[in-house]
């Protein structure tokens, strides 16, 4: 099931930018209103998720093979033909056989199709009532994309759609994209292009406008079993800032290596593994890359207690700049964090406080405070 709709992340690689889609339907892009969206279809207007990972999964464990959901989950956020082939290769199940299970699940989507994704309607209102356009760019084909809109009473919302099987290249190529952008003579920078898969995003940035990637949830079973690796309410924070396929990783790196299992920021709960993971990123440059997307040092402290650890850490990484600068980078991040802030304080308070400063700027020379 996906995440609300208040928790879709864009992630451009060029501007290293996040940008929310509120749980309330305005959309906005530094300040002024995106106008009009085109969305993908299963996986983000439709839930079509869950019936597709019970489908292959009840077809695997058909065979008398023993298979996990959370192995499926993760195998069908990349394709449903990178999981067929997965799965027919590692459990020795005929390709053909699960191709088939999932034109039975088809048919069944005529009689009972997939469920509207929580919010969908209402930010289908909302662009409608804002003058903007809803439109539709798939890979599925037009007549089985149209029947389940009627199904599911989403016809009336939608204003034009383009599907691949008509001729045009498949995401992440752009062509669809253009083709709607032309047709209705529309700024690319007042659309959004929404979709679960990164080829989605790719798409839709290649043609120049904003992309969101809706962060599907994580099963609460796959929390439950990974909640031993980490602290007190670090397991519900961590799978909602990562979504499925990052937290499986992230909970692999913590059973193959103990040592990732550290707190870096205890008032977030990040974890060694979940900064490594996101500092891995091709997206990640500087150390307020990997805080957008992990919260690091965005707690009550602000970074006074995590920015040493969290620039020991990082400095590992080439693709960062703190490996080059590891203190320049720690001084510009506590900076960041504090600009324009002085905090009132007394007693005991102030003098922990202005010992913690103190340490920094001599030991470390931030601000200027130790003498050349």
């Amino acid at each position: 099931m996906l995440r609300r709709w208040q928790r879709g992340w864009l992630t451009d690689a060029r501007e290293r930018a996040c940008v929310d889609i509120p749980s309330r339907p305005h959309l906005r892009k530094n300040g002024s209103m995106y106008k009009h969206i085109l969305w993908d279809m299963g996986g983000t207007l439709l839930d079509t998720y869950a019936d597709v990972d019970t489908c292959l999964f009840d077809h695997v464990r058909k065979f008398g093979r023993i298979a996990q959901l959370a192995e499926v989950s993760w195998l069908t956020r990349v394709s449903i033909a990178h999981a067929i082939d997965v799965l027919s290769r590692k459990y020795d199940i005929p390709a053909a056989d699960l191709e088939n299970s999932i034109d039975d699940l088809h048919r069944r989507w005529e009689r009972t199709p997939p469920k509207v994704a929580d919010g969908a309607v209402e930010l289908l209102e909302a662009v409608h009532v804002a003058g903007g356009l809803n439109l539709i760019v798939t890979h599925r084909d037009r007549a089985s994309a149209e029947l389940l809109l009627r199904k599911r009473h989403l016809a009336t919302y939608i204003d034009d759609m383009v599907c691949a099987p008509d001729g045009y290249a498949r995401k992440p190529d752009p062509q669809m994209y253009h083709l709607m952008i032309e047709r209705y003579g529309m700024n690319p920078a007042e659309c959004l292009g929404v979709g679960d898969r990164r080829l989605d995003c790719e798409a839709a940035l290649a043609s120049g406008m904003s992309a969101a990637l809706l962060v599907p949830e994580v099963p609460d079973a796959e929390k439950k079993a990974a909640r031993k690796y980490f602290p007190a309410f670090g397991v519900n924070l961590a799978a909602t800032r990562l979504g499925t396929e990052r937290f499986s990783n992230v909970v692999k790196r913590m059973e193959e290596k103990p040592e990732t299992r550290e707190v870096i920021c205890e008032c977030e709960n990040v974890t060694l593994a979940e900064l490594e993971e996101i500092a891995a990123l091709p997206t990640s440059h500087i150390i307020s890359d990997v805080r957008r997307r992990t919260r690091l040092g965005m707690g009550t402290c602000q970074g006074n207690f995590c920015a040493l650890r969290s620039a020991a850490a990082l400095s590992r990484f080439d693709n960062l700049e703190a490996s080059k600068d590891p203190l320049g980078q720690m001084k510009g991040f506590l900076q960041a964090r504090w600009k324009g802030i002085r905090p009132v304080m007394s007693g005991k308070t102030l003098r922990e406080t202005e010992m913690t400063r103190g340490l920094y700027e001599l030991v470390f020379n931030v601000n200027g405070g130790r003498p050349e």
